[in-house]
C-alpha cells in the first residue's frame, strides 16, 4: 500500500517520517503485546523497513518487496520445521519443570516455622519463600495457558496428560493460598502461644505434609509418605484435643493436611 499509493506522492523527508512513524507504532504495539503475538510485531517491522527502504531514493518496484517478504516467510517456515522435528520444544515440559519447582518451594514453605527456630527468623525465611513460590506458580500458570495451543489437536493421551498436570497445578495453587495464611501476624501470634508439645506435633505434621508434596514433585508418590502423613495427622489431632487448643491456626493446618491428602 505504501509503495503503490503513497511513495509516488512523497517528495519530502517529513512525509516519509510520518509513514515510518505510523508503521513503527503499529509494529511496536504488536511487539509489546503478549508472548503469543509479540514476535509478529518484529516481523511486521522487518517486512515494512525492508520493503520501503530499498535504496537511497524512493522505489515503486514491487519485485524487491516480493523477494523480501518471501524470504521472511521462508525463514519462518524453516524455523517452524526445526523446532517441530529437529529440535522440538514442548510447553508441557516447561510446565512440568515450573510446577516441580513450585511444589518444592511450597514444601519448604510448609516446614516453616520450625519448633526450634525463632519466630523472627522463620518469618523472614517465609517472606522470601512466599515471593519465590508466587513467581513460580505464575510462571507455571503462564505455561499452562500456552499448552492449549500446543495440544488442541493432539491425541487423547496428550490432552489427558495436560489435564492431569493442570489439575495438579490448580490444587497446588489452592494449597499455596491456604499455606500463605499461616504466616499472617494473627496466625504467627497463635503459633507463639501454643505449648511446646503442640508446636512439636504441628511441626512434625507440616514436615510430613512437605515430604508428601516433595514426593509428588519428584513423581515418586510412595505409600510410606501417605502413612507418615496420616500418622502425624492423628498424633497432632490427639495432642490438640488433649491440650484443648482451638484457634484459627488449627483450622488452617487441618485444611492444609486435608488438601495434601
Amino acid at each position: 500500500f505504501t509503495i503503490v499509493f503513497l511513495m509516488p506522492h512523497m517528495d519530502t523527508i517529513a512525509s516519509l517520517v510520518v509513514v515510518v512513524a505510523c508503521a513503527s507504532a503499529i509494529a511496536g504495539w504488536v511487539a509489546t503485546g503478549t508472548e503469543l503475538i509479540s514476535y509478529a510485531g518484529l516481523q511486521i517491522a522487518f517486512a515494512f523497513f525492508y520493503s520501503v527502504f530499498q535504496g537511497y531514493a524512493p522505489d515503486t518496484d514491487l519485485d524487491n518487496v516480493r523477494n523480501r517478504v518471501v524470504g521472511i516467510l521462508f525463514g519462518l517456515i524453516v524455523t517452524g520445521l526445526v523446532f517441530r522435528y529437529i529440535w522440538p520444544e514442548h510447553t508441557i515440559d516447561r510446565l512440568r519443570a515450573a510446577l516441580r519447582q513450585a511444589l518444592q518451594q511450597l514444601a519448604r514453605l510448609l516446614e516453616l516455622p520450625g519448633s526450634d527456630v525463632s519466630i523472627e527468623k522463620g518469618k523472614a525465611e517465609a517472606d522470601t519463600l512466599l515471593a519465590e513460590t508466587s513467581k513460580s506458580f505464575e510462571q507455571a500458570r503462564r505455561y499452562a495457558d500456552l499448552t492449549v495451543f500446543e495440544f488442541e489437536k493432539s491425541p487423547a493421551g496428550g490432552r489427558m496428560a495436560v489435564e492431569n498436570t493442570e489439575g495438579t497445578l490448580s490444587r497446588a495453587e489452592r494449597l499455596f493460598v491456604t499455606a500463605t495464611s499461616l504466616f499472617s501476624d494473627h496466625a504467627l501470634d497463635e503459633w507463639q502461644q501454643l505449648p511446646q508439645t503442640a508446636r512439636i506435633a504441628e511441626s512434625e505434621l507440616r514436615n510430613a505434609a512437605a515430604k508428601r508434596i516433595e514426593r509428588v514433585a519428584a513423581s515418586d508418590e510412595l505409600e510410606d509418605a501417605r502413612t507418615n502423613l496420616s500418622t502425624a495427622f492423628a498424633r497432632w489431632t490427639e495432642t490438640m484435643q488433649a491440650l484443648q487448643v482451638k484457634n484459627s491456626r488449627v483450622a488452617l493446618v487441618s485444611q492444609i493436611v486435608t488438601e495434601v491428602q
